[in-house]
């Protein structure tokens, strides 16, 4: 099934950052997996995942990544000395 926002993301995406938000279950995930295989290295790194987690933190993402997905990202938690939250 091709995604009316498919087009306008991968137009966006030559140029700019693009965040996929949205209710739960409507197909972010998938609509960012299917963009993803029109580019030759693309990497799917999921928050919920411990490994993906350690990379994420790292920043050890391969170099040769030409889209970087980051999934779950809403729950990263992280303490400034303020002690405030930063979601």
């Amino acid at each position: 099934m091709e995604r009316l926002q498919k087009k306008i993301i991968q137009t966006d995406l030559q140029k700019k950052i693009v965040f996929l938000v949205g209710p739960r279950q409507v197909g972010k995930t998938w609509l960012a997996k299917d963009i993803a295989q029109s580019f030759e290295h693309s990497q799917y790194l999921n928050y919920d995942r411990k490994e993906d987690r350690d990379i994420i933190h790292e920043e050890a993402w391969l170099e040769t990544t030409d889209l970087l997905i980051l999934d779950e990202l809403h729950k990263i938690v992280t303490y400034v000395p303020s002690g405030r939250l930063i979601l």
